[in-house]
């Protein structure tokens, strides 16, 4: 019989029910709450992480959580009340929001090809693209659905960019299957993966995340 031991803790309040929110860059991490998203930086000379800020401006659920591929300090998230921000870590500040009336966002993904674009979607589709640093006139920030992707037979569980060939995406469904798109074309390839029936779709979940990274 073998034991178990603790190594750490995170505190209560972190979700069970949406998927993306949990992630990290470098030194930190962060996870959200209901209403909060609590970010933990490495200290080197203690050998333990400490909170390092609170991030709060959401309204209702926080449904999920996106670090910038080259700035760890940029920091998205989304939510329950069609929110979309865009966080400033080290200045605890917000640097942009983005309402999403036609969607909740429930999964996002930083565009490789450009740092200040973000990929999100509700899980049924269209994917939309937004970047952030626009400025888009008086109508205030927008963001534009990609033609590839519309509705989709199964819900999109995971999604992911190819980080070293821009505009290529899979997405993993509740079906078991995984979608793959190049942007500027027609759907490509969509293939099976496990049986949802026995392994449901959060084994759908793991196992997409380990086949593509």
């Amino acid at each position: 019989m073998s034991l178990v031991r603790q190594i750490a803790l995170i505190s209560a309040g972190c979700q069970p029910w949406n998927l993306n929110v949990v992630d990290s860059t470098g030194s930190r991490f962060a996870y959200a709450a209901t209403l909060a998203i609590y970010i933990y930086e490495w200290n080197p000379e203690s050998n333990q992480f400490y909170l390092h800020s609170i991030m709060s401006e959401h309204k209702k659920t926080i449904s999920a959580i996106a670090w910038n591929l080259k700035d760890k300090d940029i920091l998205a998230s989304s939510s329950t009340d069609f929110k979309i921000c865009v966080w400033h870590v080290t200045k605890r500040k917000l640097l942009a929001s983005l309402n999403t009336p036609h969607a909740i966002p429930v999964l996002m993904s930083w565009f490789p090809s450009d740092e200040d674009c973000l990929a999100y979607c509700d899980g049924k589709g269209p994917l939309y693209l937004w970047k952030y640093t626009e400025k888009n006139g008086r109508d205030g920030p927008v963001s534009h659905p990609l033609k590839e992707i519309s509705a989709v037979s199964s819900n999109i569980t995971q999604m992911s960019w190819h980080r070293s060939a821009p505009g290529r995406l899979a997405l993993g469904h509740a079906d078991g299957t995984i979608s793959l798109y190049l942007q500027g074309k027609i759907y490509v390839l969509k293939i099976r993966c496990i049986d949802p029936k026995i392994y449901g779709s959060e084994g759908l979940s793991v196992i997409f995340l380990f086949a593509i990274r």
